[in-house]
């Protein structure tokens, strides 16, 4: 779905190298293992040169590799659960976690049963502390509220894929960078630009895509409307401020 929507819409030579490689990993793995090779490539963040408008904003999120600098599509899937192929043991209870279960992943890639993750996380909210991963300590950026109310792996695989198709990230600098504490797009719906802020500095129970009215969150009725996008995966848009 996201090769199709894509190729029409990218005609860059890098997006179009990047989605050919995406054609021969797709056709390898429904073919069970034949198709053409796969292209090897570097992480769109190494090596980026100083730009202007939005590919310097993608800098400023992530200048240099959180990984090892390779792009690998075998891991697209790491940290969320509900991708076939992955089978790891929640260190809260023990227990196995597989895939198509009722599982949550962090950003650090560890995944859990969402039945013990939730708890973890809101004890650590309750005790002052920052939620963090139960296995590494990793801590989360936003609230534990935000994270798993905006939490679904097949919509975050299908905005990985979107977002290697734009810069080339690899999953580890989209998973550690991106998707810690997503940028969002704070639409005003009255024909000016967005505002591009945090996805921490917006309420849990506002939804993507959903028109709210000023007035529901505490301001005025003349404050008019607003709805959140997603940043990742998706193309430039002409922001006016960088909140």
């Amino acid at each position: 779905e996201s090769v199709e929507k894509q190729r029409l819409a990218l005609k860059g030579s890098g997006s179009i190298a990047r989605i050919e490689a995406t054609d021969a990993w797709l056709a390898k793995v429904e073919g069970g293992g034949e198709g053409a090779p796969i292209s090897v490539f570097k992480c769109g963040a190494l090596g980026r040169p100083l730009t202007k408008g939005w590919e310097n904003l993608r800098n400023q999120v992530a200048p240099a590799c959180s990984g090892d600098g390779e792009v690998t599509f075998e891991r697209f899937g790491y940290g969320l659960v509900g991708i076939a192929g992955e089978h790891e043991h929640c260190v809260v209870c023990r227990e196995p976690v597989t895939a198509g279960g009722d599982t949550m992943g962090l950003p650090c890639r560890h995944i859990f049963h969402r039945r013990c993750l939730e708890p973890w996380l809101k004890k650590r909210d309750e005790e002052g502390r920052r939620p963090d991963c139960p296995t590494c300590r990793t801590e989360l950026q936003m609230s534990h509220e935000v994270y798993t109310a905006d939490y679904d792996c097949e919509e975050m695989l299908k905005r990985r894929f979107d977002e290697f198709f734009l810069s080339g990230f690899c999953v580890c600098c989209q998973s550690t960078v991106m998707e810690a504490d997503p940028q969002v797009y704070l639409d005003p719906l009255n024909g000016k630009p967005p505002l591009l802020v945090q996805r921490s500095q917006v309420p849990a129970r506002v939804k993507y895509g959903v028109r709210y009215s000023a007035e529901e969150f505490g301001g005025d009725e003349d404050d008019g409307h607003f709805m959140i996008t997603r940043c990742q995966g998706k193309g430039a848009e002409k922001v006016s401020v960088m909140a």
